[in-house]
Formats: structure tokens, sequence, C-alpha cells
């Protein structure tokens, strides 16, 4: 919740000067380094937004990359006077519009304006958990002072609190983040020079869920949250991601300041973030986190080991159970919800015997304590046990209109339940009669507004892209068989590596599956020669990300998480492979609620082809990232071709210039790279 100052916003009506959105945009963009000049599609996005907050009718505007979508709106929304939230689905994003964007427009429009950024509880220090770390070192300082780790030591006889660390805590990173709260002014995570190592930062922060409130906390004056809050109560524009606005949205407005205006940049994201934000997941993990925070202050209770045994319990009934779904349905959903599965149930109400019989003992444990400092860390311990409590209720009994299912990661299973009417949900909790939406992504289906519940009169308009994108290929491989045929994969992955040989590298291939990535990268391995062969998976994310960019011979494979936020401009990236059209997975429990929602005869038109044209459309936009870049997106899906929903998904793909020619291909990728590495015999 870091903010910057600024005059106050003005009222509503604040276009009393006569000045209009193109006129007041460009005397901004004036202002930019470079002398920038206004793009035809931004100014047009300008006018929409300003009619939007004229008008009080919603607007969706598709801009394509390089459109300058952010000054776009923030021109306009500023002028308006009217309060404002900006809700973003990136970290990307948010920090580009904290350290550029809204100082820009702070020094050089000329209506001026507070802004703020807010994040959640769990990346601020929590002054109460830093009191308590600060007072349980100083109780261990006769340790020996070199020790690499801090030990639990909640049980120690005569011990005057009870223990907050884990084991293996680093105590000279604890020591840091001490010194980092005694001379940061806003005590957030990103105001750091380091990353800080997560079970530190842990120890020292809370969630949201775990918070007692600035009137239950002694150091709730000087919150370093509270006061961000107190900051974002006084801002015109107000930045948040979109899982904080879906806190705001679950608490009925109690997260927020009160505002006349959202705006939603990457509104092909938001959907699927606000889902997750209003989703309840039950599974062993919580449970055990209640354990350790009850540990650690009831070191003579039976309650602890009743939880572990409760955890334990929970996670092999709800891994029987999948098992079990699995097999039957190849779903993962539990389509009445665990009520028909008794052990699962059994495994539920045990749980939430166990929770209630903690929450009891700390209670009556709290009314013995006098100490503010330890009242605080009963209070937050009780609070992280209603929050899995409460789950554990909706677990036990689950809403009309949600859909529910165990999803597994590893060795923990996890009972998911999710809302699958949020367009209904946000249309009584956010699009009220005096609040304007504005929606806006470089891809933006039309039923995007009807799926976030704008109401009907909502205008869309794509506004285009300054970038050449005639300049660059469209190519679907339209001679190789149907995805679905058994050639597919063989054909697929030779002439994948017949254009990363033609473009000598410089090349990112995406794919559908795990199994279809691995394939690939293996072959490359094996045949083309003077190629460095990268693969999601083999090293985090941003390393690959960037051996990638630092390498311009380079390949890189990958699947989901790549198809969209990567931005590698330049001679690095001169090819995207597509193995296939993204369409959802049938057997995914929210695919299948949301064809229920819109029933069986609409639901590729209105779920499955706007999901694959957003999809899609994101990973074609990997290729031109700037005014100069060139080259070719390869979808090796005939379908793209050939049938009849096309122009559907085409429709929200940059407009390269297209081709079904396999030679015209290799023709323009060798022109453009020069020499190629070859290829070895299979």
């Amino acid at each position: 919740m870091g903010s910057v100052g600024g005059g106050a916003g003005l009222d509503a009506g604040s276009w009393a000067d006569g000045v209009g959105a193109r006129e007041r945009l460009a005397s901004v963009v004036a202002a930019l380094p470079g002398a920038g000049e206004p793009r035809d599609g931004q100014a047009r996005m300008a006018e929409l937004v300003e009619g939007a907050l004229r008008t009080g009718r919603p607007v969706a505007v598709q801009a394509g990359t390089g459109t300058g979508k952010s000054l776009g709106y923030l021109v306009p929304a500023i002028s308006s006077g009217r309060t404002v939230v900006v809700v973003v689905s990136s970290i990307l994003l948010q920090d580009q519009l904290a350290t550029k964007d809204l100082p820009f427009l702070e020094a050089h429009h000329p209506v001026p304006f507070r802004w703020a950024v807010v994040k959640g509880r769990s990346n601020y220090l929590c002054l109460a958990a830093c009191d308590d770390v600060r007072a349980e070192l100083a109780r261990r300082g006769g340790r020996d002072a070199g020790q690499d780790a801090l030990f639990a030591g909640g049980d120690d006889e005569g011990a005057d609190l009870p223990g907050g660390l884990d084991d293996g805590v680093d105590a000279a990173e604890l020591e840091r983040l001490l010194a980092f709260a005694e001379v940061t002014g806003d005590g957030d995570r990103a105001s750091l020079a380091l990353e800080p190592d997560p079970r530190a930062w842990a120890a020292l922060s809370v969630s949201q869920g775990e918070c007692p409130g600035a009137q239950s906390c002694p150091q709730g004056e000087a919150c370093f949250a509270e006061r961000a809050r107190r900051r974002a109560g006084d801002a015109q524009v107000v930045v948040v991601n979109a899982h904080l606005y879906g806190a705001d949205v679950a608490l009925e407005g109690k997260v927020l300041p009160v505002h006349d205006v959202v705006i939603v940049d990457e509104a092909h994201d938001v959907e699927d973030a606000l889902v997750g934000a209003l989703s309840v997941t039950v599974d062993r993990i919580r449970l055990l986190q209640v354990r350790k925070a009850f540990g650690r202050l009831l070191t003579r209770s039976e309650v602890p080991r009743r939880l572990a045994q409760a955890a334990d319990r929970l996670q092999e009934a709800l891994a029987v159970t999948s098992d079990e779904v699995l097999a039957e349905t190849r779903s993962a959903r539990l389509v009445e919800g665990p009520r028909p599965h008794a052990r699962l149930v059994a495994a539920l109400v045990g749980a939430s015997a166990a929770v209630e019989a903690a929450v009891a003992d700390l209670r009556r444990q709290r009314g013995r304590v006098s100490s503010p400092l330890i009242q605080t860390r009963f209070d937050r311990a009780l609070n992280l046990a209603g929050a899995v409590q409460e789950g554990l209720q909706v677990a036990l009994d689950v809403p009309e209109g949600r859909v529910c299912w165990i999803e597994r990661s590893r060795d923990v299973a996890s009972l998911r339940i999710a809302e699958t009417h949020i367009g209904a949900l946000l249309r009584d909790r956010v699009w009220t009669d005096d609040r304007v939406g504005v929606l806006t992504s470089a891809t933006l289906p039309e039923v995007t507004a009807r799926r976030l519940g704008l109401p009907g009169d909502c205008d869309w308009e794509d506004v285009g892209s300054p970038f050449p994108y005639r300049e660059s290929l469209l190519y679907v491989a339209r001679h190789l068989p149907e995805p679905n045929r058994p050639a597919w994969r063989d054909a697929a992955t030779d002439e994948t590596l017949r254009l990363v040989e033609a473009a000598g590298g410089h090349a990112l291939c995406l794919f559908t599956t795990t199994a279809g990535m691995h394939a690939a990268a293996a072959a490359a391995r094996a045949r083309l020669d003077g190629v460095a062969v990268l693969c999601q998976g083999e090293a985090p994310k941003a390393r690959l990300v960037e051996r990638f960019r630092d390498d311009p011979s380079s390949v890189l494979f990958a699947t989901a998480s790549f198809w969209q936020g990567i931005d590698v401009p330049g001679r690095a990236l001169s090819l995207v492979v597509i193995d296939k059209l993204p369409f959802p997975v049938p057997t995914d429990p929210l695919v299948q609620a949301r064809h229920e929602e819109v029933g069986e005869d609409r639901a590729f038109a209105l779920v499955d082809l706007p999901q694959t044209a957003v999809r899609l459309g994101q990973a074609v936009g990997r290729l031109v990232r700037s005014s100069t870049d060139r080259g070719v997106v390869a979808v090796l899906d005939r379908r793209l071709a050939t049938r009849s929903y096309r122009r559907d998904v085409l429709a929200h793909v940059p407009p390269l210039r297209r081709t079904v020619d396999p030679d015209e291909v290799v023709r323009y990728l060798q022109a453009l790279t020069g020499p190629t590495p070859s290829t070895a015999s299979p």
C-alpha cells in the first residue's frame, strides 16, 4: 500500500475547463522522454474511457501491444476527478504503474491527484510479529551467537514467552529484516534491496486472515499495512492486484476504500484470478498451519497432536476419494460435493472438531494472559483457526452454485470449492448503479464483459496497435495431419525443428502439454547442432528467460505459464512455434461448471472459443514487442486454417500477414536471421 503525494483529487465534473481527452493526452504525451507523439489507438481509447466516465455506461477496449493502454485510461480517469481503482493481474504491470506511469503523470498531468498501490498484508512487515521475534531472540541470547539457525523453543521450562520460530530460520536474516523495520518508511517487501528468505519473512509478517485488526493490536496505530491503507483512503487512483480485489468483493467492500470507477487492465486474465481469490481450499497444509500456531502457545496441550492426526486422516481421505472419482468419471470434480463420500465427510467432521477444540482451549488460555504482546499472538492464532474452520464448514455444506473438486499436487491433495457464477457476484457487489466499469486488454473477446457481470449495454471497441504486424508472418501448417491423428506428433516435431533450424535458434516453442514439450526438446537436443536447448522445469522461469535473452541462438521449450507475460524484444526472438490451439481441457472442473452455466449447446461458442482466442492471442503477442521486431508465428494445428470457427479465433490474434506455405516461411526466416546451424541426422 505504498503511495505518492500530490494535490487532492477534484470532484466529478473536472471537465468544466472544456479540455477533452485527446487534447489532455497530447499535452501529457508531449512531455514523455524523446518528445512522444500521441498514437491514434491511444487517443481513441482515452476518448472511450472519457465517454464512459461522463455517461456512466461501461466500456471494454481491446488495445494491442504498443497502444500505451496505461496512459490511455489514466489520463481521462485523473481528469474526471472520480475515485478510481485499477485492477491488474500481474506484478509486472503493478510495478510499471507504480514506478513509471503514475510518477510521470503526477509530474505532468495538469490535474493534481494522489495515488497509491495497495497490496495484501503479507507483503508488509507486521510490527507486532517483529516485537514477538525480538523478544524471542533476546530470550535466547545466551546461545552461541554464531549459530546459523534458531530452533523452536516454546516448550522450554520457565519460558517467559511461548516459542515463535520454526526450525532452521536464519538468525542473521531475521536481524537484517528487523533492522529494515527500524528504518523503512513503508515496511514493504518490495522496498528491500535483496529478496528475503521466505521463512524469515513469514515469521515477521501475517496474512489478512491472521491479523486481529488495528483495534485489537498494540501496534495498530503504527502498523505499516494500516498506515498504507489510510493513505490509500486519501488517494484518487488506487492500484491493486486481482487477488486483493477478490478479497474486497468477498468481504463486501471492507478491504479497499470506497471508489466510483473500476478499471480492469489485463481483463482477459481477471476472471480466473478472481475465481481463485474467492475460492475455498481445505487440505492437510492448512490444518498443520493451525497446529504450528497452537503448538507455539499450548505447549502442554494434546490439541496439536489431535490436529496433526486430523490432518493425516484428511490427506488420506482426499487421496482415496480422488482416485475413486477419477476412475469413475475421469474428472476431479465432486458433482454433489463431499456428501456422497462417507470417508471424506468423516475426515472433514473430524478436522472441524479438532479445530473447534483447539479454539476453545486457546480461548481459555488467552484469558489468563495479561501481556498485550502475547495476547496478540493468541489472537493471530485464533483468526487463522477461524478461517480454516470456516473453510471446513463450507466443505461440509457446499453452497449452491459452487463447483467442488480435488486437486493433486505432488504429495498433497486439496479440496477446492469455487464460485461458478462470478459474473452474478460481481454484478451484485461491484457494478452498482453509481460505479463505472472499464475493461481493457491486448486480447479481449466481447464475451469477457458478460462473464465479468457488466451490464448488457457495455460498449466494445478494438483500437488496434501501432506496431507493423504485416511485416511478420502468421503461418498455419495446413499440410500436417489433424492433431488427434497418431502421425501428428512426429510430424509436428519435424516441422518445429525445420523452422528452428531456418531461424538459427531465436525461437520460443510453446506446448499445450508437458509430454509434448519434453518430446520436442529431446528431439531438438538429438538433431540440432549449434543451438542451445532450454526447457521449462530445468531452471527457474526468470533464469530461463534471462539465458534465452542473452543467447540469441538458443531455443526455449515451454508450456502454459510462458504463453503470456514474457517479453523478449529484438533479434533474440524471431520465431514463435505453437503446437496446438489451446482449447480448455473438457474434464477441468471449472470448465465443466462453466459449460453447465451457459448450456452445452452454447458452451463451445461462449466458453471454449473465447478462452482459446485469448490464450492464442497472448502467445502470438510474444513475437512483436516493439516497432522493430520481425519474425514468424507458426501454429502447427491445421484447424486454424480449415475449421469454420477460425475467424472467431483469428479476430483476437495480432494481424500478422498470413500464409500456409512452409517454403515461404523458411525463406523468410533464413533471410531474416542469416546463417543457420546444421541439423544432425535423426
